[in-house]
C-alpha cells in the first residue's frame, strides 16, 4: 500500500494501477478502508466514472461508519458541476466516525459553503441601511457581543458600531492595536453618545501578528465582563471592523437569534460578500457607507464563512474566524445564515490610502513575529512590494479589487474543489 499512494502522491497513475491490481490479486488480500480510499482516488483520477461510482458504492457498504467515501463522492460530484449531488453525498457523511477535529470541521464548512451557494441565489438587495436608522427602533439583544479587534480603522469604525447598534447590538468589545490614526477616541465617543450600550474598550500594545489568539483572549474576556453586569452571552461575534452584517429588510439581531434557536444550534455560520464602489470612489469617515457601496458580489469560486457562536466554542475559534476547530461541534448545532437572507457585507478596501495602511500594518506586525515565512504571505508580499515600488502598489491594490468585486455581481463561481 505504501508503494501506491507513493505513486499516486507523484501523479503516476498507471504505476499505482498496477501495485492496487496486483496488491488485489495477492492470495488471502482483504481490502482495507486504505485500500478502498486509494483505488477510488485513482478511478476518479483516471476518469472512470462508472468503475468510481460502483466502487464508493461497495466501499459504503464495506465501511458503513466510515467518512472517505462520502468526501471521495463529494469531490468527484462538484469536480463535475453536479452541485445537489455533492451537497448529498458530503450531507450524508457519518461526522461521528471523523476523530480528528480539524478533519471534521474542515467536512462540515464544506458542507456549508455548498449549502451557502444554493442559498445564495434569494440574497439580492443591496447594501441597505437598516431600519433603525431610518426612525423604527429594532429590538435590543443582551445575550449578543460583538467583539473587534482593530488597528487604525477610524474611517470606518463609527459607522460600524452605528450599525450593529441599529440592529439591536448593546454589548461591544474592541481591541484597538497601535492605532494612530485615533480609533479608539471614535470607539469612545460612540459609547457616550449611546448610554445603554456597554463597551468594553481594551488597549493591545503587542506589534505582533498573533490574531487567534488575540481574538481568543478578547472573546474570553467580554463573556466573563459582560456576564458580570446582566444576562449570559448567548452569542459572540468576532467581526473586523470592515464587516457589516446584513440582514432582511426591517429584521435584526433578535430575529436572527430566535431563527438560531429554532433550530436548536449553537454556531451562526454566515458568509462574506466582497462590496466596492463601481466608480473607484474613496471612502472616507465623512461619506455615507451605505451610499457609497453599489457593487456587491454574489458568492465567487473562494466562499469565505464566518462565525457566531456560543462562547463555549470560543477555544475552537481559528485565525480569521473563518471556522470552529472545537471537539463539540457537529452538523445539528451549525445554522446557516444565508437560508434566511442573512450575510456578512466586507467593505475590504475603501481608498489607496486605506489599503497603504493595511499593508504597512501587516508587514510590520507580521515581521514583529517569529511565525513561519509562509506565515501570512500576502502581507510580507505586499509589504516588500510597496517597500520597494511605493504607494502605486496600494493604488493598484484599489483598482483590482473593486473591478474584481463588480466581475462577482450577479454571479456564482463553484466552491473550491477541496475540503
Amino acid at each position: 500500500m505504501d508503494e501506491a499512494c507513493q505513486f499516486l502522491k507523484n501523479g503516476q497513475l498507471d504505476d499505482a494501477d498496477r501495485s492496487l491490481s496486483s496488491l488485489a490479486q495477492s492470495p488471502g488480500f482483504m481490502p482495507t478502508r486504505l485500500f478502498f480510499a486509494k483505488l477510488c482516488e485513482l478511478l476518479d483520477r483516471q476518469g472512470r466514472d462508472e468503475e468510481f461510482l460502483h466502487r464508493i458504492n461497495e466501499f459504503k457498504q464495506r465501511f458503513p461508519q466510515a467518512h472517505n467515501p462520502y468526501m471521495l463522492a463529494y469531490l468527484f460530484f462538484l469536480r463535475r458541476e453536479d452541485i445537489p449531488s455533492a451537497a448529498q453525498e458530503i450531507g450524508s457523511c457519518p461526522e461521528q466516525s471523523i476523530s480528528h477535529t480539524k478533519t471534521r470541521a474542515a467536512v462540515l464548512y464544506a458542507e456549508a459553503r455548498l449549502r451557502i451557494y444554493q442559498a445564495h441565489l434569494s440574497i439580492e438587495q443591496n447594501f441597505l441601511r437598516p431600519a433603525d436608522l431610518e426612525g423604527t427602533v429594532l429590538e435590543p439583544v443582551d445575550n449578543l457581543a460583538i467583539c473587534m479587534m482593530v488597528r487604525d480603522e477610524a474611517d470606518v469604525i463609527m459607522a460600524n458600531l452605528l450599525h450593529h447598534y441599529a440592529l439591536g447590538c448593546r454589548k461591544f468589545a474592541v481591541m484597538d492595536n497601535l492605532s494612530r490614526d485615533g480609533t479608539a477616541s471614535v470607539v469612545s465617543r460612540f459609547a457616550r453618545m449611546h448610554a445603554d450600550c456597554t463597551v468594553l474598550l481594551v488597549h493591545d500594545p503587542i506589534e505582533g501578528y498573533y490574531q487567534a489568539r488575540k481574538t481568543q483572549g478578547l472573546c474570553r474576556l467580554a463573556r466573563d465582563c459582560f456576564c458580570c453586569a446582566g444576562e449570559e452571552l448567548r452569542l459572540i461575534l468576532p467581526l473586523d471592523a470592515d464587516e457589516f452584517v446584513d440582514l432582511p429588510s426591517g429584521m435584526g439581531f433578535q430575529w436572527l437569534v430566535d431563527r438560531m434557536m429554532e433550530k436548536e444550534c449553537e454556531i451562526v455560520v454566515f458568509h462574506l460578500c466582497n462590496a466596492a464602489n463601481s466608480s473607484l470612489i474613496h471612502y472616507d469617515e465623512r461619506q455615507d457607507v451605505y451610499g457609497l457601496v453599489d457593487i456587491v458580489e454574489a458568492c465567487s469560486g473562494q466562499i469565505v464563512t464566518k462565525n457566531a457562536f456560543h462562547p463555549r466554542f470560543v477555544s475552537g475559534l481559528t485565525m480569521g474566524n473563518h471556522t470552529l476547530a472545537h471537539d463539540d461541534i457537529s452538523r445539528d448545532k451549525l445554522f446557516v445564515a444565508c437560508e434566511v437572507g442573512a450575510r456578512i457585507i466586507h467593505y475590504k478596501y475603501r481608498s489607496p490610502r486605506h489599503v497603504a495602511s493595511k499593508i504597512l500594518n501587516g508587514g510590520q506586525a507580521v515581521n514583529a513575529t517569529k511565525l513561519d515565512q509562509h506565515y501570512a504571505l500576502h502581507w510580507r508580499t505586499a509589504y516588500a512590494d510597496m517597500q520597494q515600488r511605493g504607494f502605486v502598489v496600494a493604488e493598484e491594490m484599489f483598482e483590482s479589487y473593486c473591478r474584481t468585486t463588480a466581475k462577482y455581481v450577479g454571479k456564482l463561481g463553484i466552491p473550491p474543489c477541496r475540503i
